[in-house]
């Protein structure tokens, strides 16, 4: 949004890069495994897209309890 709302195109190009970066330095540096990301990239998006819904329709927090209940 932000990006934008000041037109600038290079924003737009950074922000994958920004949100998935640490995402994948993470599955490579601590959890030694390639990130799902690599090898169904649509399946990925859609994931974010439909956990991003969730967010914004505050109710995120039930489908996180409801797939992985705490203990």
């Amino acid at each position: 949004m932000v990006a934008a709302a000041l037109f600038q195109p290079w924003l737009l190009l950074a922000m994958p890069f920004a949100g998935y970066g640490p995402a994948w330095a993470a599955h490579a540096l601590i959890e030694h495994n390639r990130p799902a990301t690599f090898r169904h990239p649509l399946y990925s998006l859609i994931g974010d897209m439909h956990m991003l819904a969730l967010s914004l329709a505050g109710r995120m927090e039930t489908e996180v309890e409801r797939v992985a209940p705490a203990p």
